[in-house]
C-alpha cells in the first residue's frame, strides 16, 4: 500500500514517479476545464486490489453523467504500465499512460517501445504522454479513444464516480492481487513481436 506520507515525501524526488504526478495532472485539468461543469482530481484513489495514479471527472452540463480519465505513471515499464492501463479501461472513459522523458537510454527505450507496441495501443485505445524534463512540458503523442463501459463495468465506474467526488472517503488498503499482465494474454505470450 502507498501512503499519502510517501506520496509527498516522493514529490521532491526526481527518479520517483509521484514526482510527475502534479504535471501530467495539471496537463490533464487543462485538457477538460472547458467541458461540463464539477472538475474534480485525485492521485493514488484505491479501489479494492486497484490503485490508479491519477483520476480525473467532470459532470455532463445538461444530464447527470459523468465522464472519468485516468492516467498511469511509471518511469520505465512500458509492459506494466501498458498492462495496467488496458485494464483501467473497465472503469475509465478516457485511458492514458505517462512517462517521464529523460534525456539519456530511459528516452531511447521509451520512443522504441511506444513503436514496438503501437498496434496493441491503437487496438486498446489508450492515449500516450511522455513528459519533456528539458522542455518542462507534458507532450501528448497519442490520442485516448473513448471507451464504452458496459454492465457490469458501470458498477465499478460508478465505484470511482462514488470516490472521487466524496474525497473524505479514506481509501481502502490496497491488497497484492495477481500480476495485471494476466488480463493480458498477448502481453505473456509475447504476440506483439509478430
Amino acid at each position: 500500500m502507498v501512503s499519502d506520507e510517501f506520496v509527498e515525501e516522493q514529490k521532491e524526488n526526481p527518479n520517483s514517479e509521484f514526482h510527475f504526478y502534479q504535471f501530467f495532472a495539471d496537463w490533464l485539468m487543462r485538457h477538460i476545464e472547458n467541458t461540463g461543469t464539477n472538475h474534480k482530481i485525485r492521485f493514488c484513489l484505491r479501489d479494492n486490489i486497484h490503485e490508479f495514479d491519477i483520476v480525473a471527472g467532470y459532470k455532463h452540463k445538461r444530464t447527470n453523467k459523468y465522464t472519468l480519465y485516468s492516467i498511469e505513471v511509471k518511469m520505465s515499464d512500458f509492459k506494466k504500465v501498458l498492462a495496467q492501463a488496458n485494464v483501467r479501461r473497465i472503469w475509465f472513459d478516457y485511458c492514458y499512460f505517462a512517462f517521464p522523458l529523460r534525456y539519456n537510454f530511459d528516452a531511447a527505450y521509451l520512443i522504441h517501445n511506444y513503436g514496438r507496441y503501437f498496434s496493441m495501443i491503437e487496438k486498446f485505445g489508450l492515449g500516450v504522454l511522455f513528459y519533456d524534463t528539458i522542455a518542462k512540458a507534458v507532450l501528448h503523442v497519442h490520442r485516448a479513444v473513448q471507451h464504452k463501459i458496459h454492465p457490469p463495468h458501470k458498477d465499478f465506474k460508478q465505484r470511482i464516480i462514488d470516490k472521487l467526488w466524496d474525497l473524505e472517503i479514506q481509501p481502502d488498503p490496497i491488497v497484492v492481487g495477481s500480476s495485471l499482465a494476466d488480463f493480458i494474454p498477448e502481453l505473456k505470450r509475447g504476440d506483439h513481436d509478430k
